[in-house]
């Protein structure tokens, strides 16, 4: 509580991006408007918090707007674990020893997931599975 106010969490809206406009920062900042207004919040923006990935193209959308912004807790240690589990061989941070046993299990599970995939076992399972890449992240699953 803060004074007499209640701190509530509520997920607004899930759209996909259904724009032929490139994912620019201005274009963004258009695409969001555009769907608060369909659901009646164009006017509220001190209320919201948005939540958001370290991308250029979202802090230039939102940089100078009503919202308060905090950064994705799990783009932020994806972001992390993503740079300590692809430095290169000749970068001055290279990996920790530690590290290489999970990078060796992480590079193990990727290629059974290819195999079940591939040999089509993964048909014979009661739920799909994803293979790991970029947009998905490393701690999702």
């Amino acid at each position: 509580m803060y004074g007499n106010s209640e701190l509530r969490e509520r997920l607004l809206l899930c759209s996909e991006w259904d724009s032929v406009d490139r994912k620019t920062g201005p274009a963004v900042q258009k695409f969001v408007f555009r769907k608060l207004r369909e659901i009646g919040l164009e006017e509220d923006l001190k209320l919201c918090t948005l939540v958001t990935d370290q991308g250029g193209n979202i802090k230039v959308a939102f940089r100078d707007s009503d919202f308060e912004h905090i950064n994705c807790a799990g783009h932020l240690l994806n972001t992390c674990l993503q740079a300590c589990f692809k430095t290169k061989a000749k970068s001055q941070y290279p990996m920790p020893a530690e590290a290489v046993p999970t990078l060796t299990l992480i590079n193990q599970l990727k290629a059974l997931v290819t195999h079940c995939k591939q040999g089509g076992i993964s048909r014979q399972l009661g739920t799909t599975l994803k293979q790991q890449c970029d947009t998905r992240g490393l701690v999702t699953y």
